[in-house]
């Protein structure tokens, strides 16, 4: 993880230096906010798989500086609060009449800075990249369920907040500027890291251990003050 962090402290100062070296002071800034739509990459060890994982819409809300490095090129660090999180449910039967179902949901949040490279391919459109760091503010899974032995049904709720403090990943995406000062954008987020922490004692006695990935997609509104 100190790493990470090093590349991406290198890529901001890169990217700062480029900026001064181009002697421009045409520093802009902006706040956003959108939807978030997750798709994590999630599994587990011996093959445990969930019979069903669904998205559950999201939010992000922040704001940006625009620094332009060149004609082209424009550097794009923002601060985020990141919303996210997936619905999962699974089943499983056994001899003498046994079955087990789980309805979870997964809610995180973290303080999101993504560092975006922004490259202007036409009037307005651009395309965009770059890595995120995130720092986990609350992270829970919501736990519903009931297990079915010898004709007697016993029902259960756990939370639990296993999750690691730091996410790491890579962006990528598209964003349009209109004359308003209006900015549209649509991004990809890849997750590298695997931020879980549950294991067999505590959260699914049929599982030694969850990964889980951070991926979700995006859509952005933002105003440019200028």
């Amino acid at each position: 993880m100190k790493k990470i962090i090093l590349i991406i402290l290198s890529f901001l100062s890169i990217s700062i230096v480029k900026a001064q070296d181009k002697k421009t002071n045409n520093i802009k800034f902006g706040v956003k906010g959108g939807l978030n739509l997750s798709y994590p990459q999630i599994g587990g060890e011996y093959g445990f798989e969930y019979n069903e994982i669904s998205s559950r819409t999201g939010f992000h809300l922040g704001g940006f500086a625009q620094i332009k490095v060149s004609k082209k090129f424009i550097f794009q660090p923002e601060l985020l609060i990141n919303n996210i999180g997936i619905k999962t449910s699974y089943s499983e039967n056994g001899s003498g009449g046994y079955h087990f179902t789980d309805d979870s949901k997964f809610n995180l949040t973290y303080i999101s800075i993504p560092l975006i490279e922004k490259f202007s391919i036409y009037d307005g459109l651009s395309l965009e990249g770059g890595p995120q760091l995130g720092f986990i503010t609350k992270g829970a899974v919501e736990s519903q369920y009931s297990e079915t032995h010898l004709g007697q049904v016993y029902y259960h709720s756990e939370i639990y907040t296993n999750f690691k403090t730091i996410d790491f990943g890579l962006n990528i995406g598209a964003s349009y500027e209109i004359e308003n000062n209006l900015v549209f954008s649509a991004r990809y987020y890849f997750g590298l890291e695997d931020v879980s922490k549950l294991n067999k004692t505590e959260y699914n006695p049929f599982n030694p251990s969850i990964s889980y990935k951070n991926n979700s997609f995006q859509l952005s509104v933002g105003y440019l003050f200028k």
